[in-house]
């Protein structure tokens, strides 16, 4: 740390965080890349009410951004959210969105950690928005009529929650004890690792990708595709918008290449930005702007749109 200042303040905010939240009960290995666990739901919680205040504070007292980041991985690697490595990782990922959020909310701790993490972290009862609809009186419901069966079809392929890890790797470990697995740097374990063509506890290799496009190409004859979004893998603590633009143009490039001529109607998912889920509006600006990502499928999307 930058002074022994900060070093008492960090002290006493990870004493804070081991007596808000019992962590002998937790485990850093991730159960799922899917969910969370009730007890790492808790220690998320109590590490959130922890570090938005903490974050206010050495603001407040000018202290340099990279020492607050420190103190903000400590607390998480205390609070056994997830290993070091991740950890580490993650604060700096959503470094540059939390700090804006926390410092320039006006909501309290408590209100911000239950917005964020759920009604079982915080009541929010109170923030509810309340919206004025127009006097006018509900149409009546007019019941649908159904085509004829003689009317003509259409067959609709939907593509969703592909998740295509680039890098994954047979033989590599799927029980790595973090929230994505089956890629490197994890252990090689030969016949006991991820499997050639996947692993339910990891992501979509790309040759699976290439093999269910085959499958579909020779077998299924359909009119369109509904391609809905999340194409990037799971690994949300170590993510550039390099590596979101670039697994999108494989699969870009992968679904041209197996129907040519296909109208394809494409929509993002909530994990193609960097960090994941964020989407700033319009009026955000400048290098935090989602216009590299926006930028990036109107060209990759041209075809279609």
């Amino acid at each position: 740390r930058s002074s022994d200042l900060l070093n008492n303040i960090s002290r006493h905010l990870l004493e804070r965080v081991v007596s808000s939240i019992d962590t002998d009960s937790l485990s850093v290995k991730s159960e799922s890349i899917y969910g969370d666990t009730n007890a790492n739901n808790k220690a998320k919680c109590g590490a959130c009410k922890v570090a938005v205040p903490t974050i206010r504070f050495l603001a407040d007292l000018h202290v340099p951004e990279v020492d607050i980041v420190g103190v903000i991985q400590d607390i998480c690697i205390l609070a056994k959210i997830e290993d070091e490595l991740v950890c580490r990782a993650i604060v700096k990922e959503f470094k540059t969105e939390f700090f804006s959020v926390v410092l320039n909310t006006e909501l309290t701790s408590e209100e911000l950690c239950g917005r964020a993490l759920g009604s079982s972290c915080a009541n929010v009862s109170g923030l509810n928005w309340k919206i004025s609809l127009p006097n006018k009186p509900k149409p009546p419901v007019v019941p649908h009529i159904l085509p004829s069966p003689t009317a003509p079809r259409l067959r609709i392929l939907q593509l969703t929650d592909i998740h295509v890890d680039l890098n994954y790797t047979e033989g590599l470990s799927a029980d790595c004890g973090e929230p994505l697995c089956c890629r490197p740097p994890n252990k090689f374990l030969g016949n006991g690792g991820a499997g050639k063509w996947g692993d339910y506890r990891c992501d979509l290799p790309l040759a699976t990708m290439k093999s269910l496009l085959d499958y579909v190409k020779e077998n299924i004859d359909f009119d369109f595709v509904y391609w809905t979004g999340d194409v990037p893998p799971h690994n949300v603590w170590n993510q550039t918008r390099y590596d979101q633009l670039h697994v999108m143009s494989v699969v870009v490039d992968l679904l041209q290449k197996y129907f040519p001529g296909k109208l394809i109607y494409p929509a993002m998912g909530n994990h193609e930005s960097a960090p994941v889920n964020s989407f700033p509006p319009p009026f955000i600006k400048g290098e935090n702007s989602e216009s590299w990502l926006y930028d990036s499928l109107v060209r990759d999307w041209s075809s279609w749109l």
